[in-house]
């Protein structure tokens, strides 16, 4: 198949279907005939199926259109919309990865329909970044295509031994870079045209003045903005060694880890969807519950800095918290649910998960069901800790009962008074407290909440 005619059929696709994993044909159909070495006539096959894929989604287009061009688009004239103004808006939310409004705005000035939709200039201001954006893109796309490869037998081995079907690899865009770690570089340099300085302020390649791919040989989690463009990686080592489990993005232009939540684009829909949305830890953590139809995010980390808990309000839907129920996890998450509280922050804690074990190990051995019934055991955040506390041996004495109620005040304050006495009468056994006396505390000490 000559080059022109996959360009050709590429633009045909994207201002016509909505637009997945052949988003950009033309580029999946050349990583895959690079990876898999094969020859360009041999790809027709795959650009059918790409085809049938897609074309199975204009029913939920159309669907989608006298939902809400009306409602939530403010266009004026609905008679003369048809569908290809939809299919654009789609093309510049999926292809080009811009804000749902500035995406709806650009496609009804494409078409000259009228709308009152107002932009500001807060993405647009971002343009400068564009080469950067464009070669994370490239990277995680060719990470994507190599894991499927004849030369990617230690990704595929750590795929199948997490239990991680296709579609799921396929949905976080789980890729393996290279053992060579020349390899993608060159290819990012002499078929991409990437040059030196934009990767290394993308943050791709190892220290020390040296063309190799800080990922090499490591599965690849991509790591998106709340935009769901790419803005950096996480490596994980397959092999036991003396090696950092993980290997990040480092710091850049585009990737400030404080700014950024694992999967937050991914799960906006369903979680408002559900009206919650689940902070859990690691990767794979996150990967369960979306297998279960939970929303889920990562912290990549143990704490949550300002800006983090600004995306996670942004959403207004109820936060659940769920980090590791070992000491660490549960101190993090005292520190994560008072910085809530002061913020007024709806949230309840996630019931602990018994014998240690993490939502991805409970799904693989425990099943979805399971899964799903823990998740759903939620409880306030007083009740939780309270019982962290208790099981600790820290509300032995009064002094530390006295502690407790001091340090969990403004959640107690938080609470709606039409079930607050419901939760005093769970708090008071816990804490071998009259329900009354807590109540008095805090109504002495309301004033002093800053």
């Amino acid at each position: 198949m000559k080059r022109s005619a996959i360009r050709e059929l590429t633009f045909r696709l994207i201002y016509s279907l909505e637009i997945q994993k052949v988003d950009d044909l033309e580029e999946q159909v050349e990583l895959y005939i690079q990876c898999n070495e094969i020859e360009e006539n041999d790809a027709k096959e795959y650009i059918k199926d790409a085809i049938l894929g897609i074309n199975k989604n204009i029913v939920e287009i159309q669907g989608l259109i006298e939902k809400n061009l009306k409602a939530d688009w403010k266009i004026d004239r609905i008679s003369k919309i048809d569908l290809s103004l939809l299919k654009l808006a789609i093309y510049e939310i999926k292809y080009k990865k811009i804000p749902y409004l500035n995406a709806v705005k650009e496609a009804c000035d494409i078409c000259g329909v009228p709308t009152d939709i107002k932009i500001g200039d807060n993405f647009s201001s971002d343009s400068k970044n564009t080469p950067i954006y464009n070669a994370l893109e490239d990277l995680a796309k060719y990470y994507e295509v190599y894991l499927t490869s004849a030369n990617a037998i230690d990704g595929k081995r750590y795929i199948q031994e997490r239990h991680l079907p296709e579609d799921i690899v396929k949905k976080f865009r789980i890729g393996f870079a290279p053992i060579d770690p020349e390899l993608s570089i060159k290819m990012m340099r002499e078929k991409k045209n990437h040059s030196i300085e934009t990767l290394q302020k993308s943050g791709v390649l190892l220290g020390g003045g040296q063309f190799k791919d800080r990922f090499f040989g490591r599965i690849i989690f991509p790591i998106t903005n709340s935009y769901g463009k790419v803005v950096g990686f996480s490596g994980r080592r397959i092999k036991k060694s003396d090696e950092s489990k993980y290997v990040n993005s480092p710091e850049s232009v585009v990737f400030h880890k404080g700014n950024l939540l694992y999967n937050y684009y991914e799960s906006k829909e369903l979680a408002q969807k559900l009206n919650k949305i689940y902070v859990v830890e690691g990767f794979m953590d996150v990967i369960a519950l979306t297998r279960c139809n939970l929303p889920a995010v990562g912290t990549m980390g143990t704490a949550l800095t300002e800006n983090q808990i600004n995306l996670l309000n942004n959403l207004k839907v109820n936060i659940c918290l769920s980090l590791d129920s070992d000491n660490p996890g549960q101190q993090a998450m005292i520190k994560i649910s008072s910085e809530l509280a002061k913020r007024k922050i709806k949230h309840q804690i996630v019931g602990v998960l018994k014998d240690g074990k993490d939502p991805d190990e409970i799904l693989n051995t425990l099943g979805e069901n399971t899964l799903i019934e823990k998740m759903n055991n939620l409880e306030e955040p007083v009740i939780h800790f309270a019982k962290f506390y208790k099981d600790n041996n820290l509300l032995d004495t009064y002094d530390q009962k006295l502690s407790f109620v001091q340090t969990f005040k403004q959640h107690l304050l938080n609470i709606d008074q039409m079930i607050l006495p419901s939760i005093l009468k769970d708090l008071s056994p816990l804490l071998e407290l009259k329900e009354e006396a807590v109540l008095e505390y805090l109504k002495e000490n309301k004033e002093t909440i800053s």
